[in-house]
Formats: C-alpha cells, structure tokens, sequence
C-alpha cells in the first residue's frame, strides 16, 4: 500500500523542497523490470510471514536474495512481538502515510523493517 501524496520513501524530498510534489505529480507514472521484481520480492516475503512457504519457482538467485532477507527479519524478532505492514501516518499532511513492512516491539526498542 502506498500513499499518492507522499510516503516514507519520499518524505524527505517532498518536505524539504516545496516544489518536489508537484514537479513529480507531472511525470508519466512508469515502472521497470526492477520495480515488478522487487515487488514480487516483496509479496514473497509477506506470504511467508502468514505461513506459506517459498514458492518452488523462485530462481536461485531470487532464493538466496528472500533467504538472506529472512535470516534477518527472524533475528531482529528473536521471539518478540511484530507486526506486519504498519500503517504510519504524516500528521499535518492530509492523505500521505508510510507503511513499514514488520515492527518489531523489545522491552527496550522498537526495530522498523523495511524491505528494499
């Protein structure tokens, strides 16, 4: 889920350059190759936090990539409380949140993870 008006990958630009909003709101919206393979990446990695395994037809590469990525997701919640696909809000900013992938609550931290 993302926000039209602006998210956590965007804030930084969107708040420093009063012009940046609209100058992006008139480019063509384009993905790539890269973008649809992140965001199966990403798809993969939330089905396996609700339970279902790796599909068969990942490549090898796409593998070790979710492999990686798991071993550490696993190790930040060491048997804490996490939550998937928080939502976040920009207070003041009608329409723009974030999402963080998992949020992980210690006793004396909160860990914020998100997949790129």
């Amino acid at each position: 889920m993302h926000s039209s008006v602006m998210g956590g990958s965007t804030a930084e630009r969107f708040m420093n350059c009063a012009g940046a909003a609209d100058l992006c709101a008139t480019a063509p919206n384009t993905s790539s190759a890269a973008a649809a393979e992140g965001t199966m990446l990403h798809e993969v990695m939330e089905a396996v936090y609700s339970g279902v395994p790796l599909p068969e037809s990942l490549s090898d590469e796409h593998l070790a990539l979710l492999k990686w990525c798991i071993e550490r997701v696993d190790a930040a919640v060491d048997g804490a409380t996490a939550e998937l696909e928080v939502v976040g809000m920009f207070p003041g900013i009608a329409g723009a949140f974030g999402t963080a992938d998992v949020v992980v609550k210690k006793a004396d931290k909160v860990v914020i993870i998100d997949y790129k």
